[in-house]
């Protein structure tokens, strides 16, 4: 009789080629995931930073030179509202400021008690911003520390408290004191320049929010009949001589390349100051990443920055190039020898990055700000030749032709344009439209939001508003930016 091994159980059978079958599992999926990484990675080639570090060199700006030394003072001074707002007669700070910015539209005359003796109570905060808008030189932040969560309250504050500047100007005019509100000025012009000096595409959009407030502010002092020709003649070469302290556009741009890397690594090598839930939400955001993977993230996003420094560097000196006026002439390259990815690979991958999907637009609106203020500068400086053309002739000429040479040298071209054509004007019985046309190089007629009354206005350019007295006609504000978000932080 032969005997017979026992078997083993059949539920111990099948455990062991379950788990034989989920080993297999295991090791083909993370074989696939480290070959998938290494295709991924091997897509982008690694140029390591992509920009010159002697870009860097400039960066330290001694305390004595730096605008911001000031404007750090003035924003310890400065007191947004009233210490007592039910005593002023509000109920929010929010109504505050909005009578506040419908006095600046509207002309110290229409300001009412607590905000005149607002402006009183910062007049501190005010002597310490002129004395900071008397330097050239500005930086904020060492772009090298500047990190996701860093926040921008100087500027904010900065922001705010020049509103009460562009009061300041309108009640100084009011009183005839047209050579002291000039000075205010062009103060408010150099200042406009700073931020974004060093700094982020964020702090460069609020200089860019104070010259509009100055441009604004800049054509209802010139609409004044007492204001001479010889002041106009004045104000005209000193507001141009500001656009020289114009941050170089690539500036703004290379710090958010070195705030997102700066971020990716934090996040990724645990180093980030946030502790539990917070810091596990800003791991959940890693759907801004390249498919979560942090070394294909930094290898695309150094591509993609090359890319994008390098075309709106070139399209800004395009603009500024027409007219022989100011022009950067930084070119960003990469180091000798390294090339970036194909334009219609990084299109490929572009597609597949959430961050850079989310970033590009932004970016995009930077530009657009950039030129537009571009557009501004130009659109002024017609407008103040227009003025002085008013006071010697006592009218407005019938086109822009006549201001050549007494006025101008020549008419300034229109950025938004590659054709030289120079910027236009729409003769009306109230004034002058001075504008850009469409960036789709349609001419619409002058519609501007000072005309329109709307934000979503084709054309982009200025109301000169014909001399008259009592000035009461208010002017449109630029998009204001109160409504951004507490803490006024960064973020990409």
């Amino acid at each position: 009789m032969t005997e017979t091994l026992p078997s083993k159980p059949r539920w111990k059978r099948v455990l062991v080629r379950a788990l034989g079958v989920l080993l297999i599992a295991v090791v083909t999926v993370a074989a696939r995931w480290f070959y998938h990484r290494y295709e991924l990675l091997s897509e982008i080639p690694d140029v390591g930073f992509p920009f010159d570090p002697a870009i860097l060199d400039g960066y330290d700006v001694p305390d004595d030179q730096n605008a911001y030394t000031y404007y750090r003072r003035a924003s310890n001074l400065f007191r947004r509202v009233p210490e007592s707002l039910q005593e002023a007669g509000y109920d929010s700070e929010w109504q505050f400021e909005e009578d506040l910015r419908s006095a600046v539209r509207r002309g110290w005359h229409t300001a009412n008690e607590a905000i005149r003796d607002h402006l009183e109570v910062n007049r501190p905060a005010f002597e310490e911003w002129r004395r900071g808008a008397t330097l050239r030189e500005a930086r904020y932040h060492d772009p090298r520390t500047i990190e996701y969560v860093t926040t921008l309250q100087v500027d904010d504050d900065l922001r705010r408290l020049l509103y009460f500047a562009v009061l300041e100007v309108s009640r100084l005019s009011e009183l005839g004191e047209h050579d002291r509100a000039l000075e205010l000025l062009v103060a408010g012009f150099r200042s406009s320049r700073h931020p974004g000096r060093y700094g982020s595409m964020m702090s460069r959009i609020v200089g860019i929010n104070i010259f509009q407030n100055f441009r604004d502010a800049t054509l209802r002092w010139a609409s004044y009949p007492d204001v001479t020709s010889e002041q106009l003649r004045r104000a005209a070469q000193e507001i141009a001589a500001t656009l020289e302290m114009t941050p170089p556009i690539i500036e703004p741009m290379l710090t958010e390349y070195l705030i997102f890397q700066k971020t990716l690594r934090q996040l990724f090598e645990a180093e980030f100051e946030m502790q539990g839930v917070e810091r596990k939400n800003m791991l959940d955001d890693i759907a801004w990443y390249f498919r979560g993977e942090p070394e294909a993230s930094r290898r695309l996003a150094d591509h993609f920055f090359v890319h994008l420094a390098n075309y709106y560097t070139n399209e800004y000196e395009q603009a500024c190039k027409p007219c022989r006026e100011f022009a950067h002439a930084e070119t960003i390259l990469l180091p000798s020898g390294q090339t970036t990815l194909e334009m219609e690979t990084m299109g490929e991958l572009f597609d597949r990055s959430n961050f850079l999907r989310l970033l590009a637009p932004n970016v995009q609106m930077f530009f657009t700000g950039c030129v537009n203020e571009l557009v501004d500068y130009r659109c002024l400086g017609i407008a103040l030749a227009l003025q002085e053309h008013h006071r010697i002739h006592g009218r407005f000429p019938d086109a822009l032709d006549p201001l050549v040479p007494e006025f101008l040298p020549e008419i300034p071209c229109d950025p938004r344009l590659r054709t030289g054509e120079p910027l236009l004007a729409r003769f009306t019985r109230d004034g002058v439209i001075v504008y850009s046309v469409h960036y789709d190089g349609e001419d619409n007629g002058g519609q501007i939001e000072a005309v329109t009354k709307s934000r979503d206005s084709s054309d982009w350019g200025v109301l000169v508003e014909t001399p008259i007295f009592p000035r009461d006609r208010p002017l449109v504000a630029p998009i204001p930016v109160s409504d951004w978000p507490e803490p006024f932080a960064e973020s990409n």
